[in-house]
């Protein structure tokens, strides 16, 4: 019996722009996502209330020692501010994650690094002895 040449779609998963992708797991959709981005700020393709609602649909699909070890990394390795701190209040949602919530926001709130970070925190203004970032 002779077949039909058909074609099959092979990558369903399309880019913004149409383009063929490769279909990733959830947690490397979640790392990409999250190191790549910076909150609520908006890119040539998304909105940036669609990039944290994705991010936070990301976090709750993954597992919390996950999204916990991300959100640390995220700020420690990447010098992130405001992605940890949203991984850590989705992570916060979750039944049973208290204990994990607190390691994790030990691990994000730190105090400013550097003293111009400081005196803008702060509202003092900047005298000559800092200098410039």
């Amino acid at each position: 019996m002779a077949k039909m040449n058909v074609w099959k779609r092979m990558f369903p998963v399309r880019t913004h722009e149409g383009a063929v992708a490769q279909k990733v797991d959830a947690k490397s959709a979640l790392r990409r996502t999250v190191l790549t981005c910076l909150l609520w700020e908006d890119t040539f393709y998304e909105k940036g209330n669609d990039i944290a609602m994705r991010i936070a649909t990301l976090a709750a699909v993954n597992k919390p020692e996950v999204v916990a070890a991300l959100a640390r990394e995220a700020r420690g390795k990447m010098q992130l501010r405001h992605a940890p701190l949203f991984l850590t209040r989705e992570l916060a949602r979750r039944k049973g994650a208290g204990p994990l919530v607190a390691e994790t926001l030990e691990g994000v709130i730190q105090p400013p690094t550097n003293s111009a970070s400081s005196c803008r925190s702060t509202g003092r203004k900047r005298s000559s002895r800092f200098p410039r970032a």
